[in-house]
């Protein structure tokens, strides 16, 4: 397999609120999708008698996302406003996590033509706001991703 080389520019993350496969984009993604890599546990499994300490892997943490998304305090009306979306979700509590899908896309020739898509289940666990005096308003977004993310 060849090293497929891709940038990030035209990246999109989607989400789908009822939980399915209808995928919506969620807002304009502003420079980066960040994960910061999953993460087992482990556990020491020593005892008295060991002289060196043994360990063993227990589960593993799929970890979290965090990205940025242009923001505009009046895109709040309906449920297919990125405002709207990000509340609903982050109001949610329970075990259900919302499917998200990233989506990159194709590399030109003489690369495959075909986007890469990759689906994932995820918590949105914070959003925030950054106002700053000569910049676009943003809003920063950090979701806690659950089972396997896929990648």
């Amino acid at each position: 397999m060849s090293l497929q080389r891709r940038i990030g520019l035209g990246i999109t993350l989607a989400v789908d609120l009822a939980g399915g496969t209808n995928y919506n984009t969620l807002g304009a993604i502003v420079n980066a999708v960040k994960h910061g890599g999953t993460k087992k546990d482990v556990v020491d499994i020593s005892i008295l008698s060991d002289f060196w300490k043994q360990y063993a892997v227990g589960q593993c943490d799929p970890g979290e996302i965090d990205f940025e998304i242009a923001f505009d305090p009046g895109d709040n009306t309906a449920l297919s406003n990125t405002n709207a979306r990000l509340t609903t979700m982050h109001a949610t509590s329970g075990v259900n996590a919302f499917p998200f899908q990233l989506s990159i896309p194709a590399v030109a020739s003489p690369g495959t033509n075909t986007a890469q898509l990759i689906n994932f289940s995820a918590h949105v666990t914070s959003v925030g706001m950054a106002i700053e005096k000569e910049k676009m308003l943003i809003a920063p977004v950090k979701l806690k991703l659950s089972g396997n993310p896929g990648f």
